[in-house]
């Protein structure tokens, strides 16, 4: 996950990167937490250019999730797997 380098760095803070092989089913961080097969990752403090979350386990659906009801502004996210 990359944070903005430009401007409005803070409104990438607290957040939860959230993996499931099955999509979500609801836009409530709580509910999709308590959803069976979800994994959520928790990153405390503001994201760095990049901060690597480790995860771990396949997932086919990826969200990143604020805790808090700030903008959520993201520069980039990429997501790598292995066979």
């Amino acid at each position: 996950v990359w944070n903005r380098t430009d401007c409005c760095s803070n409104r990438l803070r607290t957040f939860y990167v959230l993996v499931s092989d099955d999509p979500f089913r609801s836009t409530s961080l709580n509910t999709v937490l308590a959803q069976q097969g979800v994994s959520g990752y928790f990153v405390v403090g503001e994201a760095g250019r990049p901060s690597e979350v480790p995860v771990n386990r396949t997932g086919r659906y990826v969200r990143i999730q604020l805790t808090g009801t700030n903008y959520l502004t993201i520069a980039e996210v990429q997501v790598w797997g292995r066979r």
